[in-house]
């Protein structure tokens, strides 16, 4: 689960991850969805002003938005404060912030990972979003998120062959690596490890240990870029599937 990689070492910010090539652009990804909601061929469950192209937009502003603000705070909030003892309740506090707005970006991308997950599934069943003010599957706007409901990325059968979406999902795979050998190497060897959930990093191993842990902290990032994957291909590759006539002639087909 998305957890076991967010929760598993934090206070370190990872470096920007690299994205495999060839990769949509901001801009390319936001000229696809505006094509596909111009497309007047387009299912109106898809493209309608609470169609799910609409709230995918939505939602992938307000992870943008947000992941922008953590990027701003944590270039600029250490740097702001003064060192020295009269200053540390200053810097808790800030570091409160931080950490406040951290959680809010996990939040926003979750949502939006999750949105663009229901909406890729919906399409492999032959469905078309509903056009009413409730929530879409997988959802919503009061979500407390726990291990047990953090998004779990995975791309319908249908779709496994779409070369985004592949490499979308592949680069999972090495934040699973990461966190196995870090747990291997690092974890607890307590003598009753269920009452202990810290790692212990010998001195001669920190430098490997940070590098495992920026690998296992990418999985956010990872995690923006699969609900980014999925909204390209749906605008793209995938849009002749949202025409209505070809729902309704996959719906009535034997």
């Amino acid at each position: 689960m998305a957890a076991d990689h967010a929760n598993s070492v934090k206070d370190r910010t990872p470096a920007e991850a690299v994205r495999p090539e060839p990769w949509p652009t901001d801009g390319q990804l936001l000229a696809a969805l505006h094509d596909a909601a111009a497309d007047g061929q387009v299912a109106m469950g898809w493209r309608g002003l609470n169609g799910m192209l609409f709230r995918l937009t939505h939602a992938r502003q307000a992870m943008a938005g947000q992941r922008a603000v953590v990027r701003l705070l944590d270039r600029e909030l250490p740097t702001l404060v003064p060192d020295g003892h009269l200053w540390a309740g200053v810097r808790v506090q800030a570091f409160r912030i931080v950490a406040e707005q951290h959680t809010r970006q996990d939040e926003a991308t979750n949502y939006y990972a999750r949105l663009a997950q229901a909406a890729i599934e919906d399409l492999a069943a032959g469905q078309i979003p509903g056009l009413y003010a409730g929530k879409f599957p997988g959802e919503s706007l009061d979500i407390d998120w726990t291990p047990d409901n953090e998004p779990d990325p995975a791309v319908p059968a249908a779709f496994e062959g779409i070369e985004l979406l592949a490499a979308a999902m592949a680069r999972f795979s090495d934040c699973d690596a990461a966190r196995e050998e870090y747990t291997d190497l690092y974890g607890c060897d307590c003598e009753s490890p269920e009452e202990c959930d810290s790692y212990h990093v010998p001195e001669h191993a920190i430098e490997h240990a940070a590098a495992l842990e920026e690998r296992m902290n990418r999985w956010m990032d990872y995690l923006a870029d699969f609900g980014d994957a999925i909204v390209y291909v749906l605008c793209t590759e995938l849009r002749p599937r949202l025409h209505a006539g070809d729902a309704a002639a996959r719906e009535t087909a034997p």
